[in-house]
């Protein structure tokens, strides 16, 4: 099942093999799927993750936007399915993201259109934590006992370090 309502958007975006993999999986849940570079921006750096999910939000021309970060390669499509399916067309939460044992997983939610103003707010103020983020805006925290049966070992929460980020 693949959802128009909502567009998906792999960040940052930075070419290679991972990025491709989580966009493929990203591409069997939405129809349309985008790589993020994030814009320049005085007030913030590029690798911070709230510059990445701005241009994912801003970009997006659907209700909202699935973001996932290229550094996790084990996505399970059906968790993302379940965050996409709690994710309403009408009013509800503006975030829809899973909360696995070192907490909420911001850098694979679900973004409505309507977090952008609180987005430019933060950015503004030069609060760049996406955590904070999720307390100012209207979250739906998913339990991580609620993702065991989409992803058993919640392999779609484990990051891993890419090879330039191995060299640093």
């Amino acid at each position: 099942m693949r959802l128009s309502h909502v567009e998906g958007a792999v960040i940052p975006g930075h070419s290679g093999r991972t990025t491709e993999r989580v966009a493929d999986v990203l591409a069997t849940c939405v129809a349309t799927v985008r790589v993020i570079v994030p814009p320049v921006d005085p007030r913030l750096p590029s690798s911070a993750p709230i510059a990445g999910v701005r241009a994912a939000v801003a970009a997006c021309r659907a209700d909202a936007v699935l973001v996932a970060a290229r550094d996790l390669p084990e996505i399970e499509p059906r968790l993302l399915l379940a965050l996409l399916a709690l994710t309403p067309c009408g009013d509800g939460p503006d975030v829809v993201v899973p909360v696995g044992p070192d907490g909420p997983e911001p850098l694979l939610a679900v973004y409505r259109s309507t977090t952008v103003s609180a987005i430019e707010r933060r950015v503004d103020r030069g609060e760049l934590s996406l955590d904070g983020l999720l307390r100012e805006v209207r979250t739906l925290e998913v339990p991580a006992k609620n993702l065991f049966p989409f992803d058993p070992g919640l392999r779609s929460l484990c990051s891993v370090k890419l090879p330039e980020e191995r060299t640093r």
